[in-house]
C-alpha cells in the first residue's frame, strides 16, 4: 500500500504518520514546527508555586499516555501522514500546552498569551526557581513586604494615639471632677459656717443692730409732738380770705385718705380750732407714704431706689387685707433688709458734704416743697420758720426711718378707721368722750405696732407700742366726695 502524505502536526506539535493499520505517534522535532510554541508568562508571582507543578505534572501525563497509546482504525501507509485520531480517542485539547497555560494563568488569577516557543517539560521544574529569582519578582516581593510593615505601623501609631488621646481625656475629665468636688466642698463649708452664724445671731441676737422698744417709742413720740406743734403754730385761727384748694398730687394722695368717702377735709381746713388737726394727719400721710420704708436715707443714686424695689419684691404676701404674713417667711425677709442695711450704710457716703449726703438733702427739700405747696393756702401765720420747721419734720423722719430699718423687728404704721377701740386708739387732746360718740371721724396720727425681737425671734407676738390719735368729732358740715 502506497503510504499516504503525512499530516500536519496537531495542536500540541506532534506529527501523525501511518502504517498499515497502527498508528504511532512522534514527537515532532521543534525546528519543523509551523506555529510558533506556546510561552506562558506568569504574571502573578505571589502566588504559591504548587499550582504550576501540579500542572506541568498534568501536561507530561498527559502526552505520555497519549504517545504510548496506539491509534487504532487506520494502517500506516508509507510515505503518507496518518489520520489524525478522532475526537472520542484524541486527550482533550485542555492538556494543550495553551491550556495547561491558561489555567496556570487562571489559578494565579491572570490571562496568557502565547509569543514563544512551547515550553520543554524538562525546563518547566525549573520555571518556578526561574520566576523568584527574576528581579521583578524580588521587587514585588519587597514592595509588599515593605507595604505590610507600613500598614501594620499605622495600626500600632493609630491605636497609640487613640489611647494616647483616651488617657488625655480621662486625666481632664478627673481633674474637672476633683475642680467641682473642691468647690462643692467650699459651698458646704460656707452653707455651714453660715448657718452657724444664724444660730449664734438668734440665740444671742449679736449682729444685729439693737432698738428697744422703749427707744422706738421715744423717737416716735418726739415726731409726733414736733409735727403737733407745727400744726398748730402755723395753722389755728381764722383765716384772712377766701382761698382756694390746689389739688396736687400730694393733696390726692394724702388728703382724700384723711376723711374716707367725704371731702370733710374741706370743712376741716377752713375751721379756726380744726384745721391744725388735719393738717397733722395729712403730713402723718406723707411720712408713712412716701419716707418711711423707702430708703430715702440710702438716696437714689446710692441703691435706696433699687433696695425698695427689691423689697417690695421680696416682702411676704398676704392671704387677705389685714392678715398677717407667715411668721417663718416675715423673719427671714426682715433678717434680709437689716443685713441690706446695713451693708447699704456702709457703702454710702453719707457723711456731710459727700456726694450722696448732697443728694439727700435735695430729696428732703423736694419733700418740703410738695407739703407747702399743698397746704400752704390754708396757712395763717405767715413767718420765715415755717420752711425751717417742716424740713426738720422731714429730717427727722427720715432718721428714723433709717434707724428701724437697722433692726430686725417688723414696725408698722396703724390707720385704722371703725368704732372707736381703746385698746388700740386714744381720743385728740382736748377732745372729751360722748354718749354715742364712737366712730372715728379723723386718725390725727398713727399708731405703732411691733412684730418680733431684735434677736429675730417671736415674730408670731404683735405688740402696741403706741396708740393712734384720733378724733371722733362730728364735721357739722361738708359733703361726699364725688
Amino acid at each position: 500500500m502506497t503510504p499516504r502524505p503525512p499530516y500536519p502536526e496537531d495542536d500540541d506539535g506532534v506529527y501523525v504518520t501511518v502504517e498499515h493499520d497502527d498508528i504511532e505517534m512522534e514527537e515532532a522535532p521543534h525546528l519543523y514546527c509551523k506555529q510558533p510554541p506556546v510561552r506562558t508568562y506568569i504574571q502573578d508571582l505571589s502566588k504559591p508555586p504548587t499550582t504550576l507543578s501540579r500542572s506541568q505534572t498534568y501536561e507530561r501525563a498527559s502526552r505520555s499516555s497519549r504517545s504510548s497509546s496506539p491509534q487504532k482504525g487506520h494502517a500506516p501507509v508509507p510515505g503518507v501522514a496518518s489520520v489524525p485520531a478522532s475526537d472520542e480517542n484524541m486527550p482533550p485539547k485542555s492538556t494543550s500546552a495553551a491550556s495547561i497555560s491558561e489555567k496556570i494563568g487562571n489559578a494565579l488569577g491572570h490571562g496568557t498569551r502565547r509569543v514563544g516557543p512551547e515550553i520543554n517539560p524538562k525546563d518547566e521544574s525549573d520555571d518556578l526557581a526561574t520566576v523568584i529569582a527574576h528581579p521583578l519578582y524580588q521587587q514585588l516581593q519587597s514592595d509588599l513586604e515593605e507595604e505590610r510593615k507600613r500598614r501594620t505601623e499605622s495600626e500600632n501609631d493609630l491605636a497609640s494615639k487613640d489611647v494616647e488621646d483616651e488617657r488625655k481625656w480621662r486625666i481632664k475629665s478627673e481633674d474637672a471632677l476633683k475642680e467641682k468636688a473642691t468647690e462643692l466642698d467650699d459651698v458646704r463649708k460656707g452653707w455651714r459656717k453660715a448657718a452657724s452664724e444664724l444660730n449664734k445671731i438668734r440665740v444671742q441676737g449679736q449682729g444685729f443692730y439693737q432698738v428697744t422698744d422703749r427707744y422706738l417709742i421715744d423717737k416716735a413720740r418726739y415726731l409726733r409732738y414736733n409735727i403737733r406743734n407745727f400744726a398748730i403754730q402755723y395753722f389755728e385761727g381764722e383765716l384772712k380770705q377766701d382761698v382756694k384748694t390746689k389739688h396736687t398730687k400730694y393733696f390726692e394722695l394724702c388728703m382724700y385718705p384723711t376723711t374716707p368717702g367725704s371731702n370733710a377735709y374741706e370743712t376741716l381746713l377752713r375751721s379756726p380750732r380744726r384745721c391744725s388737726s388735719i393738717i397733722q394727719a395729712f403730713i402723718w400721710r406723707v411720712l408713712v407714704d412716701f419716707i418711711f420704708y423707702q430708703f430715702r436715707w440710702a438716696g437714689d443714686h446710692s441703691g435706696g431706689h433699687d433696695a425698695w424695689s427689691l423689697s417690695e419684691t421680696l416682702k411676704p404676701k398676704l392671704s387677705s387685707p389685714g392678715s398677717r404674713p407667715d411668721p417663718d417667711a416675715e423673719r427671714k425677709f426682715q433678717i434680709w433688709s437689716a443685713m441690706t442695711t446695713g451693708l447699704l450704710l456702709d457703702t454710702a457716703n453719707s457723711s456731710e458734704g459727700g456726694d450722696n449726703w448732697d443728694k439727700v438733702e435735695r430729696k428732703k427739700l423736694s419733700f418740703v416743697d410738695h407739703i407747702r405747696e399743698t397746704i400752704e393756702p390754708f396757712q395763717r401765720r405767715m413767718d420765715e420758720g415755717f420752711e425751717q420747721e417742716l424740713f426738720k419734720i422731714i429730717n427727722d423722719a427720715v432718721s428714723l426711718d433709717r434707724e428701724i430699718s437697722r433692726q430686725v423687728a417688723t414696725v408698722i404704721w396703724v390707720f385704722e378707721n371703725g368704732k372707736f377701740d381703746p385698746s388700740s386708739m386714744e381720743l385728740e387732746a382736748g377732745e372729751n368722750p360722748k354718749a354715742g360718740n364712737h366712730e372715728v371721724q379723723l386718725i390725727v396720727s398713727p399708731g405703732l405696732k411691733k412684730r418680733g425681737k431684735s434677736t429675730g425671734e417671736d415674730f408670731k407676738v404683735e405688740n402696741t407700742l403706741l396708740l393712734m390719735e384720733v378724733s371722733c368729732e362730728p364735721v357739722t358740715s361738708g359733703g361726699v366726695r364725688r
